[in-house]
């Protein structure tokens, strides 16, 4: 897939695309770079909320994907699309049921905790929606940046951002986690390990800028 022309081309590779301007795209290349910074980043911020260490210990150290879906550039815009819609799906109700939360929390009609039994307050639960909108753009940039990488115009096809079907972030048959538990699971196809992955982001990623909102 890396050696697509929209991407390093023939014989490059993600650090030394091919020198012809006419058979690579190291733009191209940039934005997944970056991409893979700030999924880390979001990463490590969902670890620090739930009292995580490292990536090591994680609860799932594996992923699965569709056999295919890094042969070719067409197979891997497709699934990157695919997963982003989700997310973006996943974080509007995310911050649709945190709102709600914060709106009870401040009315006093019931208190919500976290893993220590620590109530959060209406403050919090607003801050953490922010938070989640905030990433959800983030999501929406690498949506269309890989609509672009994929020559699919045009790129910003969209006036709202959608749901994808998602109504909650845990429970029932559509929420975000029924839609990216098939990631989960060895059926949908090969496994690609998080450490080494992660192991290998260092050589490639491009650095992002910024911190969560403020309070």
């Amino acid at each position: 897939m890396i050696q697509d022309p929209a991407l390093a081309g023939h014989n490059g590779t993600a650090t030394n695309p091919s020198p012809n301007p006419r058979m690579s795209n190291p733009g191209n290349i940039n934005y997944l770079q970056a991409a893979l910074s700030e999924e880390m980043d979001h990463a490590n911020l969902l670890r620090s909320l739930i009292n995580g260490s490292t990536a090591a210990t994680d609860p799932y150290q594996t992923f699965y994907f569709p056999a295919g879906t890094f042969s070719t550039l067409a197979a891997f815009t497709g699934m990157l699309d695919a997963l982003e819609n989700a997310f973006i799906g996943a974080y509007l109700a995310a911050i649709e049921e945190l709102a709600a939360m914060a709106a009870d929390t401040k009315a006093g009609v019931t208190t919500y905790s976290d893993a220590t039994g620590t109530a959060y307050t209406s403050g919090q639960l607003e801050y953490f929606a922010k938070v989640a909108g905030s990433i959800l753009g983030v999501e929406s940039e690498h949506r269309t940046l890989g609509r672009v990488i994929s020559n699919t115009n045009p790129a910003n096809n969209l006036c709202y951002e959608q749901t994808d079907g998602i109504t909650s972030v845990y429970n029932g048959p559509s929420s975000a986690v029924a839609a990216l538990t098939p990631f989960l699971t060895p059926s949908t196809g090969p496994g690609y390990s998080l450490g080494t992955a992660l192991a290998g982001a260092g050589a490639v990623a491009l650095p992002c800028t910024g911190n969560p909102p403020s309070a």
